[in-house]
């Protein structure tokens, strides 16, 4: 008797988590970034990258918990939904052994995680990927993407001290410069002493890692109530605040280095769904600053919803000339890559229900609604190395809409592309890092392809475990 859809999918979620589990077991219940798909081991040598991968964002031969926390809190969610222990019990092996041993380790306080730092697991210390790549730069501290409310809650619980070290740290992003300040999404992961950079040409002043320092602080603000985290909020609420041009969407940095002014959605969006978020953390701790959070938000987000997209040819204005309007990019629907032009129309959606979900502001869902249709209709390229994230963000898109609108019609599709991409991605006990691709690579967040399928077989049955919208 043939197996059915959602057997099929449970069976091949299990199959990579118990993998993934199995090779943790040589070392301390971390998970192995990289993975040669035959061998289910870590490749002597460093596979090469695929096209619009850069070798300085992987973590070899390491652990990033920035990209395992997708498939950490999966093993959790399963756990309260099947019941199957091993799974919470593995991701608490984890997260015990990383906050008390690897967290703590660095002089700054920062830990050694997201795009350009990870756990060597090899040597046992933190790991630079500039050096892995032969960049000659400082080891670096870059957030990459949101540290969510449950993964603080981890933290904070295992090891409170090594959690405010790190948001303390956090204000090391500032260069040591005169009025007005400037921030900087690089700073140096290993030297306390180290003399900050002044302004250059070029700043790399990110909203959305903006953004994402204003989370981890808001979260280490409703715990403690301390004054030092509610000034660190403050300062960096206002920085893009006072920078902004009013009805214009943010740029990409202060000083990008085009010849034109920019108008970035992408880090307009991500700011504002991280402020809206934290909002949520701190309501009770400060209400006034709560709201101040929200209001700025609405006006980002409006800023992105009135941009001139063709929303009925799924095309999402990402970049655009403030001054003449002229758009100079569009979101991607597949073959997402490194740069601000690489972004997917399905992560797009999913952040403006995101968004949805927090203000019920019912214009969010009216424009994610096409650009979801257009990415269910849409063909995904075999010509090119498609990541899986971008499969797996078009799977949690669709479960996504299902579980906000309650229309049959978003399971179906997802579903449907559920069973045409099993068999591309998950022909192993891993999920393959790109089409042609023969290894896994947490850099490429296998963990949002794992998850969307999950989410689409237990909606299947009546279930689910709820969006990850971490990457942002």
């Amino acid at each position: 008797m043939s197996q059915s859809l959602y057997e099929r999918q449970m069976q091949a979620i299990s199959r990579s988590l118990n993998t993934i589990i199995q090779v943790s077991d040589n070392y301390h219940g971390l998970f192995a970034s990289i993975l040669d798909l035959k061998t289910n081991s870590i490749p002597f040598n460093l596979p090469p990258a695929i096209k619009g991968q850069r070798e300085c964002d992987r973590a070899f031969p390491g652990s990033n918990l920035m990209h395992d926390h997708i498939v950490l809190k999966l093993m959790i969610d399963l756990t309260n939904v099947l019941g199957e222990r091993h799974w919470e019990t593995s991701a608490e092996r984890y997260l015990r052994y990383w906050a008390l041993h690897c967290a703590p380790t660095t002089p700054t306080g920062f830990f050694p995680w997201g795009e350009h730092s990870f756990w060597n697991l090899m040597e046992d210390r933190p790991g630079n990927s500039y050096a892995t790549a032969g960049v000659a730069t400082m080891a670096t501290h870059d957030h990459l993407m949101q540290a969510p409310a449950w993964l603080w809650e981890k933290i904070w619980q295992m090891n409170p001290a090594a959690a405010e070290r790190f948001c303390q740290a956090l204000s090391r992003h500032f260069l040591d410069v005169d009025e007005p300040p400037e921030y900087n999404r690089h700073a140096n992961l290993l030297q306390p002493h180290h003399l900050k950079r002044n302004r250059g040409v070029r700043s790399c002043d990110f909203p959305r890692h903006g953004g994402l320092f204003i989370y981890d602080w808001s979260f280490a603000y409703a715990q403690t109530r301390s004054a030092m985290y509610r000034h660190l909020i403050r300062r960096m609420l206002d920085y893009w605040w006072d920078r902004r041009t009013p009805g214009y969407m943010l740029p990409e940095a202060t000083r990008n280095g085009l010849d034109y002014p920019a108008a970035n959605a992408m880090q307009t969006l991500s700011l504002s769904v991280s402020l809206l978020q934290a909002a949520e953390l701190i309501q009770n701790a400060d209400t006034a600053l709560a709201q101040v959070m929200r209001e700025r938000a609405l006006e980002y987000l409006n800023t992105v919803l009135d941009a001139p997209h063709d929303l009925d040819n799924g095309k999402f204005v990402i970049q655009m000339n403030r001054q003449t309007g002229q758009v100079h990019a569009y979101a991607n629907t597949w073959a997402s890559y490194y740069s601000s032009f690489g972004v997917l129309v399905s992560n797009v959606a999913s952040l403006l229900l995101c968004a949805y979900r927090v203000t019920q502001e019912q214009r969010l869902l009216d424009v994610a609604t096409p650009l979801s249709e257009h990415c269910a209709q849409s063909q995904m390229p075999v010509e090119v190395a498609v990541p899986v994230k971008d499969a797996g963000m078009q799977l949690s898109l669709l479960a996504d809409m299902f579980s906000l609108t309650g229309d049959r019609k978003w399971l179906d599709h997802g579903q449907r592309w559920a069973e045409q991409l099993m068999p591309i991605y998950l022909d192993h006990d891993l999920p393959r890092a790109a089409l042609g691709s023969d290894i896994y690579d947490s850099q490429l967040l296998p963990g949002h392809f794992l998850r969307g399928l999950t989410r689409l077989a237990l909606q299947s049955q009546g279930k689910d475990i709820g969006p990850d919208y971490t990457l942002r």
